[in-house]
C-alpha cells in the first residue's frame, strides 16, 4: 500500500509544480510591463541614461476561420488607454502560443511551453541597430528547464537558454520571455553601438487580477526617467503608508508646482480615482472602497508623469 501511493506522489508531482499556472495568453486582461533602458549621456554626464516602459496587452479579438485571436497593442500610457500601438494577433493552445503572420496569413509559433532541454526555438534578430531588416531566424537552445514559485504562490516552469551574443534568455510558461511579451519574434540582436543587447526586461506582468512578475531590478512596473534630473523628482515624491489600508497621503516634492492631476488605475487600467487641478504640496486620499490588491498612482504636473506602485490591503 506505501509503494502504491509512493507511486500515485511521484506520478503526481508534474501537476502540483504546473498543472495550475495563469497562463497569460489565455486571459483579456493580462498586461507586461517592458523597460527598456538607452544611453542619455552628454560630454559632462557619460554615465546618464534613460528607461522608457511600454505597456502590451489585448484589447479586443477577431475571428480566423471561427478560431478566436486576440489582439496585441502596446502603449507608452501606463495606464493602457491612449496612444495604442497595433503588434499582431495571438491566441494559445495545448501549452503553445501562436502569432499570426499578416504578411504569409499562417500562424507562426510564438512560444511552445512543451520543449525540452535540448530543444531550440526560433528567434528574429535585426540586422542593425536601429532594428531594420530581418535575419533568417536564429534557432535558440534550452540547456535547463526547473521550476520556480512566483508572487501569486504558484509554480512555473522556467526554460533557461544557451547564451547568444550577450542575450541571456529566459522563459516562464505561461508567461513568456524575460525580455517582453514579443521578444522571440522582435529580438533586440546584436548591438555595436546603443543599448545594450540585454538593456530590455519584463518589469511586470499581471493577468486574471492577479500580480505574477516583478522584476528585482525595478521598484516600479512602470517607469519614465529621462536623466537624473527626473529620476531625483521620482525619489523624492512619497506615497505612504505602502501598502494601504484605509486612506494614502502624498506629499509632492519642491520640483513640483502648480496644479496636479491624479489617477489610480487597477491592474486592468481602469481608473477606480482621481484628483484635479490639486494645488496643495500634500493631500490625503480615502481608499476605503478599493478592494485588496495592485494598484497604480499616475501623477501629472507641468508636463511630467510619474507612476507608482500601490498595495491596498485592509
Amino acid at each position: 500500500m506505501k509503494k502504491t501511493v509512493f507511486i500515485l506522489a511521484v506520478l503526481l508531482l508534474p501537476i502540483l509544480f504546473f498543472g495550475q499556472i495563469n497562463n497569460h495568453f489565455e486571459h483579456s486582461d493580462t498586461k507586461w510591463y517592458a523597460a527598456r533602458t538607452y544611453p542619455a549621456g552628454n560630454s559632462q554626464n557619460l554615465s546618464l541614461s534613460a528607461t522608457a516602459t511600454r505597456v502590451y496587452g489585448f484589447k479586443g479579438d477577431t475571428l480566423i476561420n471561427n478560431v478566436q485571436w486576440f489582439k496585441m497593442y502596446s502603449t507608452s500610457d501606463s495606464t493602457f488607454q491612449t496612444n495604442f500601438y497595433f503588434h499582431n494577433l495571438i491566441r494559445a493552445e495545448n501549452k503553445r502560443v501562436f502569432l499570426y503572420n499578416y504578411s504569409t496569413q499562417l500562424a507562426d509559433t510564438l512560444y511552445d511551453f512543451n520543449l525540452n532541454i535540448g530543444d531550440s526555438t526560433k528567434y528574429y534578430f535585426p540586422y542593425d541597430d536601429m532594428g531594420t531588416g530581418e535575419r533568417p531566424p536564429t534557432y535558440m537552445k534550452i540547456i535547463a528547464i526547473d521550476s520556480v514559485k512566483l508572487l501569486d504562490g504558484k509554480f512555473y516552469k522556467r526554460f533557461k537558454f544557451m547564451e547568444y551574443g550577450s542575450v541571456r534568455e529566459v522563459w516562464f510558461e505561461g508567461i513568456g520571455s524575460i525580455h517582453g511579451v514579443l521578444y522571440p519574434h522582435s529580438a533586440i540582436g546584436f548591438i555595436t553601438s546603443g543599448p545594450p543587447s540585454d538593456s530590455l526586461r519584463l518589469s511586470c506582468s499581471f493577468s486574471n487580477n492577479q500580480y505574477v512578475w516583478h522584476h528585482s531590478g525595478y521598484a516600479r512596473c512602470y517607469t519614465i526617467i529621462s536623466g537624473l534630473k527626473n529620476q531625483t523628482i521620482i525619489n523624492d515624491l512619497k506615497i505612504f503608508p505602502n501598502p494601504a489600508h484605509t486612506s494614502i497621503n502624498i506629499q509632492l516634492n519642491d520640483n513640483m508646482f502648480g496644479k496636479t492631476n491624479m489617477v489610480i488605475t487597477n491592474i486592468a487600467g481602469q481608473v477606480v480615482k482621481s484628483v484635479s487641478e490639486n494645488t496643495q504640496s500634500s493631500f490625503e486620499i480615502p481608499i476605503e472602497d478599493l478592494k485588496n490588491g495592485m494598484y497604480f498612482i499616475t501623477l501629472s504636473n507641468n508636463g511630467k508623469r510619474f507612476t507608482k506602485k500601490l498595495m491596498v490591503q485592509h
